[in-house]
């Protein structure tokens, strides 16, 4: 028989589990748009001297740059590490009920979750930047043809 401890463990973990894979799709997306900005600041270089050539680099620029902020390491939280199962308290989590160690450890993984949110938040909103500077950029292009 299950208890409501154990429901709500699974529920946060899965939540945890959740947030990480936004923030690793979040990073591919920030490390393609750095690469993509590569191709093009490339594609900008072939293009004949102009205000144009030199308003599609600055965009292309702060794409790249709004990439690589977005990319900064973040701290993403505090959750119980193994370790922490040994030394001064391994006495109580050994002794403690699994509901009591389940609570333990969803309380933890609360405050991680928030940090995961801030992250999350983060990384979408220097995405969103560089891929505005990108499209701005793009729209130059295509209208200095």
């Amino acid at each position: 028989m299950s208890n409501n401890a154990d429901l709500m463990y699974k529920y946060t973990e899965k939540e945890v589990e959740s947030f990480d894979k936004s923030i690793d799709t979040l990073g591919v997306k920030l490390t393609s748009v750095l690469a993509f900005g590569g191709v093009l600041m490339k594609f900008t270089s072939d293009l004949p001297s102009s205000y144009l050539k030199t308003a599609i680099a600055i965009f292309i620029a702060a794409a790249i740059i709004s990439a690589f902020v977005g990319l900064f390491p973040r701290d993403r939280g505090i959750a119980v590490r193994a370790y922490a199962f040994e030394g001064e308290r391994a006495d109580w989590w050994y002794g403690c009920s699994t509901e009591e160690f389940q609570l333990t450890i969803i309380r933890q993984w609360i405050i991680h979750v928030e940090k995961l949110e801030e992250l999350l938040d983060f990384r979408a909103s220097w995405l969103k930047i560089s891929q505005g500077c990108l499209c701005l950029a793009a729209l130059l292009f295509a209208f200095g043809k």
